[in-house]
């Protein structure tokens, strides 16, 4: 889609999140979504394994990612799209999900030769980057993870005010711009974050530490994903419901949301 502004224009691919639940669904409406997909984005299922144990080593996490991640090329490669893939990461430790890293290319460095590559940067503008060659890097931006602000970490991003979320994520993509990095994913951020980050800076500042805050990081996001788009932006988070039943409504339910999410902005193509 493209987002045009009076200061800045943006370019910007949205993914509308598909719960594991529908990948095998019979009704094929799944197949029917993947069909008339332009791209895929494939996450790899790891909190899963870490939310009951977080000892779990980086083999054992990276092997029990690329099942999951198999499980669904199974339904998607056989179509003419981009497929991503979320290279196995350990949100609670950016040396760790560095190794998880490292021991994926080791073993299923095939995967990189028909799909695109995606490292998730735990650490924000701390996360280890060296040896990392991907087409992608994505700031984990629903709950913060190993983030260098202790304070932060843990915290839902759509809690920050203006200035802590267009800072965590300007400072992140400067760090990532040191190693060649000038596209990013925000990967899982809710509507209200949405709306707080891309709200266009009337007058770019500098932080106490540096950091000058404009809308120029703004243009380095290519591309979300988020489950989202079928809840009220406005109600209130205990409030909100699911408002589609009927799957045949989707594309309407989804400008709609956008329109709403990013409302500094004229939704030029869709």
């Amino acid at each position: 889609m493209i987002l045009r502004h009076k200061v800045l224009d943006l370019e910007i691919t949205f993914y509308t999140a598909i719960g594991s639940h529908l990948l095998g669904e019979r009704s094929g409406w799944f197949a029917e979504r993947v069909k008339n997909a332009k791209a895929v984005l494939i996450d790899n299922g790891v909190f899963a394994l870490l939310r009951d144990n977080r000892r779990v080593g980086p083999r054992e996490l990276v092997k029990y990612a690329v099942k999951n991640i198999l499980s669904v090329l199974e339904l998607v490669r056989k179509h003419d799209l981009d497929i991503y893939i979320v290279v196995p990461d350990y949100p609670f430790d950016k040396r760790l999900n560095h190794e998880c890293y490292r021991v994926f290319k080791q073993h299923y460095s095939h995967l990189a030769k028909d799909y695109h590559l995606v490292y998730v940067l735990h650490g924000y503008w701390e996360a280890i980057l060296d040896g990392v060659d991907v087409d992608l890097v994505a700031i984990p931006y629903n709950t913060l993870s190993d983030c260098p602000i202790k304070s932060l970490i843990g915290r839902k991003s759509f809690t920050l005010d203006e200035i802590q979320s267009k800072y965590v994520v300007a400072r992140t993509i400067e760090h990532c711009k040191q190693y060649g990095y000038h596209k990013v994913h925000l990967l899982g951020p809710t509507g209200k974050t949405l709306r707080t980050l891309f709200k266009p800076v009337d007058k770019p500042f500098m932080t106490l530490d540096g950091i000058r805050i404009s809308n120029d990081f703004m243009q380095h996001i290519v591309s979300f994903d988020t489950t989202c788009w079928h809840k009220d932006p406005d109600a209130k988070p205990c409030q909100r419901k699911i408002l589609i039943e009927d799957r045949s409504k989707e594309p309407e339910w989804v400008q709609r949301w956008l329109s709403k999410t990013v409302q500094w902005f004229e939704i030029e193509k869709w």
